[in-house]
């Protein structure tokens, strides 16, 4: 069983990588070309709305979260059913979500004059805006399908319809932007392709699970029912209030400070983001597996497991937060131009918001798969409304930095301790005491590390592309290094490198 569930982490997390890979070289190409032939104004509305639009997912109550959970145990015991009568259900509960967005979104539009400090200048802005809702409600009819799909550790799958679709997209918006300077076709460019790649999800599905297709004599009991609907409204309060937490900050941004400056800080959230998507297909490849061995394995087990790749994500998070502190700003400057960069503080702070996040994944992935929901529901809630409350305190006082330092004490005092809680006392049945006194010591070994290594590469002049990715291999190798003197005496060090030796001697 243990292999099994290795060698599908190992296949979902390569085909992953690969595919984020390319993701993220394609998004980098595509806002090159945006900020050089539409301007910071475009991007920082682009930025605007894209935070709306995520704010309009709190339709979605974080169901996506709660459908794989109850989704393992049938995949586990082939119960078609049973997997059956959960897909039905989910279906009506996308529709209705698709419909919500679309209605609500629509009905948003003679208010956005209220969410920047003045408007742009740009012709058919309402336009532009109601094909944002566009995208994101078409997005949901077929969407529980794909969630089928990585439940049965299959995320492989999904990952070369998205190589696709994804090279698809950069090369037609390429071109819409360098032929027509349009926003509006760059824009349908992005409905289209999301239409056709969620239909392609939506046929591999069916192909692969014909019996979802069927009309079998079974229900769900009161009793299962009742357990999704107490998931889900559990659920739905942590999407409250990480959507919150994630999205109010461009919104803010834009209202007190301007789209333009709005349009420099989602460079960065776009850099972040895509390193972020790019390691938590890590998270994601192994996630079903862990929901696997959350249901059929040891308490003990489990913990040893959580261990193990909770020190490999350090590992990857606590490496690239310091590549974060000391290159970014240098790639702003190479990329873009000296002009779109932030404060230094601000490129602290982005970064070590960036680590914070990154280094809950593996408790989000237990919590998950777990099943525990209900327990710690309002704290997301009382997250962003922390958040929320420091924002209109110190937007106008510190600017950009004020706005990305409230996300990191919001998140700093109220998830990055309550979820391992969570985790160690209903999952493992243990103690989070000596988790405690490992992320502490890991958080003061990261913050040391990455200000040696930005003053350091601040002494250095970088003014082009070659002499930045010379000074991003040294500082890579370098950190890299120092971390494997800090690990090599732990047992999850020595498990670590057996598993990497192991996945090389695969492939």
């Amino acid at each position: 069983m243990e292999n099994s569930r290795t060698k599908n982490s190992t296949r979902n997390i390569i085909y992953a990588f690969i595919n984020q890979g390319l993701v993220t070289v394609l998004t980098f190409i595509t806002r090159t070309v945006l900020v050089k032939q539409l301007g910071a104004e475009y991007v920082g509305v682009n930025g605007l709305f894209t935070n709306i639009i995520s704010m309009l997912s709190l339709a979605e109550l974080g169901i996506g979260l709660a459908i794989p959970f109850s989704l393992y145990e049938p995949l586990a015991n082939g119960d078609k059913k049973k997997i059956n009568a959960l897909m039905r259900l989910y279906s009506k509960i996308y529709y209705i979500i698709g419909t919500v967005v679309l209605v609500v979104g629509a009905c948003l539009t003679p208010f956005l004059q209220y969410l920047v400090s003045e408007m742009p200048d740009i012709s058919s802005i309402r336009i532009i805006y109601l094909l944002f809702v566009l995208n994101s409600g078409i997005s949901y009819f077929w969407s529980y399908k794909s969630l089928l799909i990585t439940s049965d550790q299959k995320a492989y799958v999904l990952t070369k319809i998205n190589n696709y679709c994804s090279i698809a997209l950069a090369l037609f918006q390429c071109i819409m932007l360098s032929v027509t300077h349009n926003f509006i076709l760059y824009l349908l460019v992005n409905t289209v392709i999301t239409l056709v790649k969620n239909l392609y999800v939506s046929h591999e599905c069916n192909k692969r699970y014909p019996y979802i297709k069927k009309k079998y004599d079974y229900k769900l009991d009161a009793e299962e029912k009742n357990g999704i609907k107490k998931n889900v409204f559990a659920v739905s309060l942590y999407k409250v209030g990480t959507t919150l937490l994630n999205s109010t900050d461009g919104i803010i941004i834009s209202r007190f400070l301007g789209v333009i400056i709005n349009g420099y800080y989602s460079n960065y959230t776009m850099i972040t983001n895509a390193l972020n998507s790019l390691l938590s297909q890590i998270v994601s490849g192994f996630t079903a597996s862990v929901g696997n061995a959350t249901a059929t394995e040891s308490d003990s087990f489990n913990h040893t497991l959580f261990k193990r790749l909770d020190f490999f994500n350090f590992w990857i998070y606590g490496v690239c937060t310091i590549c974060l502190w000391a290159l970014m700003n240098p790639f702003i400057d190479v990329w873009i131009g000296t002009e779109y960069q932030l404060s230094e503080i601000c490129v602290w702070a982005i970064s070590m918001n960036f680590y914070t996040l990154g280094m809950l994944s593996v408790n989000s992935a237990f919590r998950n798969t777990y099943g525990l929901f209900w327990y710690g529901k309002l704290r997301p809630v009382v997250m962003a409304i922390i958040n929320l409350a420091l924002d209109f305190i110190l937007v106008n006082r510190m600017g950009v930095f004020g706005v990305v330092f409230a996300t990191l004490v919001a998140r700093l005092i109220t998830t990055v301790w309550y979820d391992p809680y969570i985790v160690f006392k209903y999952g493992f049945k243990r103690s989070p005491k000596n988790y405690y006194i490992t992320y502490l010591l890991r958080f003061m070994i990261v913050s040391a590390l990455g200000y040696f290594t930005h003053i350091t590469v601040c002494l250095f002049s970088i003014n082009g592309w070659l002499s930045w990715i010379v000074a991003a291999i040294i500082v890579f190798i370098v950190i890299n290094v120092l971390f494997l003197l800090l690990g090599f005496w732990t047992d999850e060090f020595k498990w670590m490198i057996k598993k990497v030796c192991q996945l090389i001697g695969k492939h």
